[in-house]
């Protein structure tokens, strides 16, 4: 009995593969990314302008610590607008 299981199984898994192998290889399936160096290039450089634009203000805000009398100021970051701000990154500003 478990030798005929077994070969259910072994089956069942063959055809498995052998229906997803055909499906991938298939004609209509295959995407074709072409990528050249210059373009590549051209990405990283636009990823680079994002990342160093300046989006965010650093604006002074009152936080609270623990007890309600015990307050200090900090600076919080607010977005202003692509390319409108100050500083580029949220962390620039500690906030609370």
């Amino acid at each position: 009995m478990k030798k005929i299981i077994t070969i259910i199984v072994a089956i069942t898994m063959i055809s498995v593969a052998g229906i997803n192998f055909k499906l991938n290889n298939s004609t209509g399936n295959k995407i074709h990314v072409d990528l050249k160096l210059s373009n590549t290039e051209g990405l990283a450089c636009d990823l680079c302008e994002w990342w160093d634009r300046p989006d965010y203000n650093c604006e002074k805000v009152l936080c609270w610590f623990i007890f309600p009398w015990t307050t200090y100021e900090s600076l919080e970051a607010v977005f202003v607008g692509e390319g409108l701000g100050s500083v580029a990154h949220t962390w620039n500003c500690a906030g609370c």
